[in-house]
């Protein structure tokens, strides 16, 4: 550093941020990498290849990875990232996946209807249904907890205050 009088002299040291050399998702099997891609692109979670590193993208990404297998049934799945820097200045990012059990939907019951049959009720759900023939197909028997969510508030209770039920309770499943 050199200063004279009424001049100083500043330095900078900055370090760029890596580059990713490359994206990889390993241990799929429920959902496709194409999935993956649109949903991160729906999501402005894209991490392409040349684009600068970035913790908080990567992690918002790790997230939309774990909520597309939760829909389709693996709500224990585990999601983990690796990064392996590549000299002089890129970083290799692989997604590790855990699916986990699928979890399904075995048997859907109401506890103190009256009113409607359970009959009634389960088919008044639209999202969520429980394991049969055609179930298995269409993805339907798998548990989400916010598709079930969403059927009872939107699909059941209107049922309910369409007859008059304006306050009811419809507690957490079980």
């Amino acid at each position: 550093e050199e200063s004279s009088p009424g001049r100083v002299i500043l330095v900078f040291n900055v370090s760029e941020k890596p580059s990713i050399r490359n994206v990889d998702y390993k241990g799929l099997s429920t959902i496709q990498v194409s999935d993956v891609l649109k949903a991160l692109g729906e999501k402005k979670a894209t991490l392409s290849q040349g684009t600068p590193y970035d913790e908080t993208r990567v992690q918002k990404a790790r997230m939309i990875i774990k909520a597309l297998l939760a829909e389709k049934g693996r709500q224990k799945a585990e999601v983990d990232v690796a990064t392996e820097k590549v000299p002089p200045n890129s970083i290799l990012v692989t997604f590790n996946v855990t699916e986990g059990p699928k979890i399904k939907i075995d048997k859907i019951e109401f506890e103190g209807n009256t009113v409607f049959t359970d009959g009634e009720l389960k088919k008044a759900m639209k999202l969520v249904k429980q394991a049969g023939a055609i179930t298995g197909f269409t993805g339907k028997d798998a548990f989400h907890e916010g598709k079930l969510q969403y059927d009872i508030e939107t699909n059941v209770r209107p049922l309910y205050s369409a007859r008059g039920y304006v306050r009811m309770n419809i507690s957490d499943p079980i």
